[in-house]
């Protein structure tokens, strides 16, 4: 899947932190810290591990519920940091060894693994990190399909100078936005905060605007008669994508 959407322009697979993507690939492991543990339960026991403070009976209980289950021996003054380490190395790696494993072996029979080897610089492209992707007005932009005249299957039957005004609001609130709007822009759009080959743009008569995030599709109403009012509720369809995968 990951090769099918690279070949096709579609994104990679992003957000891996350092190392996954290291155990993934076979390259020496490099150090797990707590900001690669996705589970916020398990980063406060890790934290109450490797800090200095005594553990209550109800932690100590917790920590040694979670040793038993992950074959750990108990929590004692002793192995305090050792078992810190060991507790945060198979939340992010020991608990997603098959799932590595899988991913692996699909990079090997699709032929991407040989070429991450041979070619470090695809790295970024096949596993993009989150905290390294900007956005930029024009990168956006020089990808958008706007609606046309002849596009009368898209519009409800909106004339072109209702369609140009609105399609012009559009423009004016990705030029003026900052990286991290357009961000939650892209999410809101496509589904997630990496740039495909094409953005498409539909003027519909809907009452807000929605994403078919499947097909690359907005779909702005046709109604706003102010760069203000579209701009409120664009920012308003956009802030649901924390809850609601860019649908309103």
């Amino acid at each position: 899947m990951i090769g099918h959407s690279i070949l096709h322009g579609g994104p990679g697979l992003s957000s891996l932190s350092p190392a996954v993507f290291s155990s993934l690939i076979g390259q020496d492991e490099e150090h797990v810290c707590l900001q690669d543990c996705p589970d916020t339960d398990l980063r406060e026991i890790i934290q109450e591990l490797d800090g200095d403070d005594d553990l209550s009976q109800s932690q100590t209980s917790k920590m040694n519920d979670l040793c038993l289950s992950w074959d750990l021996p108990f929590f004692n003054t002793e192995n305090r940091r050792w078992l810190a380490e060991k507790v945060l190395v198979h939340a992010v790696l020991g608990r997603r060894r098959e799932q590595l494993r899988q991913l692996r072996r699909g990079l090997k029979d699709s032929g991407l693994m040989p070429l991450l080897k041979e070619r470090p610089d695809a790295l970024n492209i096949i596993f993009p990190q989150a905290s390294k992707i900007f956005v930029t007005p024009e990168m956006i932009l020089d990808r958008i399909v706007w609606p046309s005249d002849s596009d009368t299957e898209s519009d409800d039957g909106l004339d072109i100078s209702t369609k140009c005004s609105v399609t012009a609001y559009l423009r004016e609130y990705i030029e003026s936005g900052t990286s991290d709007e357009l961000l939650e822009l892209l999410k809101f759009w496509v589904g997630w905060a990496v740039l495909p080959q094409h953005l498409y743009v539909k003027v519909k008569k809907v009452s807000m605007p929605t994403a078919v995030t499947c097909f690359e599709t907005l779909k702005i109403p046709g109604h706003y008669l102010s760069y203000r009012e579209f701009k409120m509720d664009l920012a308003a369809a956009v802030s649901t994508t924390d809850s609601g995968f860019g649908l309103v």
